[in-house]
């Protein structure tokens, strides 16, 4: 099974990346990076804090602890608590009533966003392979490579994966997409651990024309 998984990685990768030259890897090479990283990482339990900014304030911070089921291989969030504050400091009938209606927008505002962002992470691969066709590949900055897909969820959006060329993996992804005509950033930003394994470190999605930003944080990973 493993290897199946692993050939359609590569015929992927060579479709959507059609990576060549000395400073960048073969496709084969970045589908077994990418399959043995993705293992390894599932065998890891670790924090991850979310943070709720509205109109530039942190609103709340949510904790919880993730591991991966043994079994399907799905993730499994245990929250641990959270913090809050009020999206206004009015008193009063009126302003209360106010308060109310702002903070049940705010609330349906979020939930809109942490569904786009749904729609988009963890990569899908067969969303990836119905894009290949639309991808093209250019040098990235500081070497490595950046691939870049148009029309991967909705009609106009797009997505740019950077890959290092040190590790041979992504280290960023971002993505422009759009909720209610508006435009929506995604940012993702990968670390490594001590023995090289690749993660999600940091994942930053701004809504602007809500005032709304999400920012999750991945840490203290531990087997």
């Amino acid at each position: 099974m493993k290897s199946i998984r692993i050939a359609h990685y590569s015929l992927l990768i060579v479709l959507l990346f059609g990576i060549v030259g000395e400073a960048q890897v073969t496709g084969n090479e970045y589908a077994a990076r990418m399959a043995e990283n993705s293992e390894h990482l599932r065998a890891y339990t670790h924090m991850r804090k979310t943070e709720i900014y509205w109109r530039g304030k942190l609103r709340s911070t949510q904790f919880a602890q993730i591991h991966y089921d043994p079994t399907s291989g799905r993730e499994v969030s245990e929250p641990l608590g959270s913090t809050s504050d009020n999206t206004t400091s009015h008193s009063g009938p009126i302003s209360a009533m106010i308060t109310k209606k702002v903070a049940g927008d705010v609330k349906e505002n979020i939930g809109k966003l942490v569904a786009l962002v749904g729609e988009y992470l963890p990569l899908n691969l067969d969303k990836l392979s119905a894009a290949a066709t639309r991808s093209r590949t250019t040098p990235a900055l500081g070497g490595g490579s950046m691939i870049q897909i148009s029309d991967y969820v909705q009609s106009g959006d797009s997505m740019a994966l950077t890959m290092s060329a040190q590790s041979k993996l992504t280290n960023q992804v971002l993505i422009a997409s759009s909720l209610e005509k508006k435009p929506v950033s995604i940012d993702v930003e990968y670390k490594s651990l001590p023995n090289g394994i690749v993660y999600p470190s940091s994942t930053v999605a701004k809504w602007e024309a809500k005032n709304l930003e999400i920012r999750i944080s991945n840490i203290e990973y531990h087997k």
